[in-house]
């Protein structure tokens, strides 16, 4: 009898410990609640002295609590958009070779209602479900978060997100240690593998930046909210009124007032939002198509018309 205690009670507390385990490895599938990771309120360390022109300078700024998608947005879940809000002038998406999602035409004798209502449908490319949906402008990819009831997050949310709270975090998400085909989806050619140049969104825990986040450096980049400037202490001059008429009038928007708090400090450190106005929207992470380690460090910026659209650009969302 106590053998057979002894037997149940050893099953139990197996179970019990690889309960414990998977708990600790299970990543939340895309898109359920727990696909989104807390970052805490406070200060980290933002920029590079050492990098390029447009990563300098090195400063502190202070964020209040936010959180970010810990993964890209994937083909399905964009076409899910796609087919619930249409693609206005094509000002959201455009299909490519390369697209990971495509447009359909209904053609089945019984599905003349649907194509009635209509009549194109977006859809994934076969096996590219959970691969990150691409060739989406700025636009699209602002609108897709706002449809959620989400935003983009801004550069500073971004680059917090990705490396940690200090300078000491590591250059790449993961830390110092150099990106390998584990860590990160780079050094691909398009034309020899075609979309396996990406990964599942889901991919490369090994990779995972200090909050979770996965594929921060590498797969796409990614567009956040901020506007472009060439660096952190680059900000609309106040006194600049003549850039800021011109730069309103080619965006067909209201003039924004040059002593708003985006301008304030310089850099800025609190809660920065980048320039209250400009012509190109910031692209952070490295990609699929970068064939040198450097260019998947967390503080590797570049800039992009909002309503251009790459294969090697996608986005993730922020609240």
């Amino acid at each position: 009898m106590k053998r057979i205690v002894f037997i149940i009670m050893a099953i139990i507390l197996s179970a019990f410990l690889f309960s414990c385990a998977s708990g600790r490895n299970n990543h939340q599938a895309p898109g359920s609640d727990a696909s989104m990771g807390v970052i805490p309120r406070g200060w980290f360390v933002m920029g590079s002295d050492s990098g390029e022109l447009n990563e300098r300078p090195e400063h502190e700024v202070s964020l209040d609590t936010f959180r970010l998608d810990r993964y890209e947005v994937s083909a399905g879940k964009f076409a899910e958009f796609l087919n619930a809000n249409g693609n206005p002038d094509n000002k959201y998406f455009t299909q490519g070779t390369y697209s990971t999602i495509m447009v359909v035409t209904y053609t089945n004798a019984g599905e003349e209602t649907k194509a009635a209502l209509n009549p194109q449908k977006y859809v994934p490319r076969q096996g590219a479900e959970k691969y990150p949906a691409n060739n989406v402008s700025w636009v699209g990819a602002d609108s897709y978060c706002r449809w959620l009831g989400k935003r983009l997050p801004t550069e500073a949310e971004w680059e917090k997100a990705a490396r940690g709270v200090d300078a000491d975090s590591g250059i790449y998400p993961w830390g110092d240690s150099l990106p390998d085909p584990l860590k990160a989806r780079y050094g691909q050619k398009l034309q020899e593998r075609g979309l396996q140049v990406m990964v599942p969104v889901d991919s490369l825990p090994s990779g995972e930046s200090p909050y979770g986040m996965f594929n921060m450096a590498g797969n796409v980049r990614e567009w956040v909210a901020d506007w472009y400037r060439q660096n952190y202490s680059d900000f609309c001059d106040p006194g600049g009124d003549e850039y800021n008429s011109s730069a309103a009038e080619l965006l067909d928007i209201d003039q924004p007032d040059p002593k708003s708090d985006a301008a304030a400090d310089i850099p800025p450190n609190y809660n920065s939002k980048g320039p209250v106005i400009g012509s190109f929207k910031v692209v952070r992470g490295g990609a699929w198509s970068d064939a040198e380690e450097p260019l998947l460090r967390s503080t590797i910026r570049y800039w992009l018309d909002p309503l251009e659209r790459y294969v090697n650009v996608g986005f993730r969302c922020a609240d």
